[in-house]
């Protein structure tokens, strides 16, 4: 798969800022993303959606981890909500969608 390498980056941030990994989803060709959307030739597409645990700090480390990740990707959605035994942990969806330009065969650069 074209998101394979991308998917093992995330986790890896994920895990590099100390944020706990509870679940994860991915759904490829989302068809209500814009861009996928538009470009479906040109474009693969997978959304991950992940709910994970940490602190303010640990997301902050993340999502700047996330803005310097040298490949097309979008914070789609980020839900966040206090973990009510003990506030100083947050519960957080998250969903990222992962860009992947498709190969362009010789015919279809001719054309």
């Amino acid at each position: 798969s074209a998101f394979g390498g991308m998917f093992e980056d995330i986790i890896d941030y994920v895990k590099m800022n100390n944020l706990k990994l509870r679940s994860v989803e991915y759904k490829i060709s989302p068809e209500d993303d814009p861009i996928y959307s538009k470009f479906p030739s040109l474009y693969s597409v997978c959304r991950v959606s992940f709910f994970i645990v940490g602190t303010y700090t640990d997301l902050e480390g993340l999502l700047r981890d996330l803005t310097l990740y040298p490949y097309f990707i979008n914070i789609s959605e980020i839900q966040i909500a206090p973990y009510e035994k003990n506030k100083q942990f947050l519960l957080i969806n998250m969903s990222i969608t992962l860009y992947a330009k498709k190969q362009q065969s010789a015919s279809s650069v001719m054309n």
